[in-house]
């Protein structure tokens, strides 16, 4: 598999079959079973907090430099959707109420530790998955 990021990035495909129910357009499943069933996981990290800043804390170096990283995070309470820092490609969010689940992705070029962050209202829990090829 060739992860390598193009120069323009572009979200991932969504699969639509008659209605889509929310939680599949926020994680967009039918993506990630290309993943699980041809990758490996790497490294996985996750923590939960209030502040303004999500973070899901840092996963580690990974060990190849191609690998893809899976980022989502839940708020509770919440005002507004979660954004992302620059270099994490949005594929999506829902909501209802103040709960939000949001996504987002990104490629590897070079061994690296990786940490998801952004803007966050309410009570978070983040978690970033890599995977290798």
């Amino acid at each position: 598999m060739d992860w390598t990021r193009p120069s323009t990035p572009k979200p991932l495909p969504r699969r639509r079959s008659g209605s889509i129910n929310a939680v599949s357009r926020a994680v967009q499943a039918g993506d990630l079973i290309v993943l699980t069933t041809q990758a490996t996981i790497g490294r996985t990290a996750g923590a939960t907090g209030t502040a303004a800043t999500f973070s899901s804390s840092p996963t580690g170096t990974t060990s190849d430099p191609h690998e893809i990283a899976i980022s989502v995070v839940s708020l509770t309470g919440g005002k507004k959707a979660p954004t992302w820092v620059a270099g994490w490609i949005t594929s999506g969010s829902i909501n209802t109420g103040g709960n939000y689940l949001a996504s987002a992705y990104l490629t590897t070029t070079t061994t690296t530790n990786l940490t998801a962050t952004g803007t966050a209202t309410g009570t978070w829990t983040a978690t970033t998955t890599t995977f290798k090829p």
